[in-house]
C-alpha cells in the first residue's frame, strides 16, 4: 500500500480521559457506567486520511460465502 498510496496525519492523536460516560463491556452487551463504579477510561481519537497515487496497484478481493 505504500507504494500505491500516499498516507498522511489530519491530526495528531487525541487522548481524553472520561470519569463521566457509560461504556460497553467487551461482550457487547454490557453497559458500564465510570462514575457509579468510580472508574476512569480513555478515549483515543486518530485521525488519518491516503490518496491513491496509482489505483491501479489496488485490488479488491471477493470471498465465497461459507455455508453450513
Amino acid at each position: 500500500m505504500n507504494k500505491c498510496a500516499i498516507i498522511g496525519d489530519k491530526k495528531q492523536i487525541q487522548v481524553k480521559m472520561l470519569d463521566q460516560a457509560t461504556i460497553t463491556d467487551t461482550d457487547g452487551e454490557t453497559a458500564i457506567n465510570l462514575a457509579e463504579q468510580d472508574m476512569v477510561a480513555m478515549r483515543f481519537v486518530e485521525r488519518v486520511g491516503y490518496v491513491l497515487a496509482l489505483p491501479e496497484g489496488i485490488a479488491v478481493l471477493k470471498t465465497g460465502r461459507s455455508g453450513t
